[in-house]
């Protein structure tokens, strides 16, 4: 009988664990989400310095 607490205690940790994980993996998804808002707000908007940040990246990645 003194086997099942033991059982759940470890599946706590492991849904902690996971927790953690997943709450840092969307963290990350949010941050990069949020630059490529950052981007897109700048092409929309004509920001000049950001279409020529686009167009090296996109020239440096055809000249590979």
């Amino acid at each position: 009988m003194m086997r099942w607490p033991l059982v759940w205690r470890s599946s706590l940790e492991a849904a902690r664990l996971e927790n953690f994980t997943l709450r840092d993996a969307l963290r990350n998804a949010n941050e990069e989400l949020a630059k490529h808002r950052k981007v897109l707000a700048g092409l929309r908007a004509g920001d000049r310095a950001m279409t020529e940040a686009v167009e090296k990246v996109f020239l440096g990645k055809g000249a590979k």
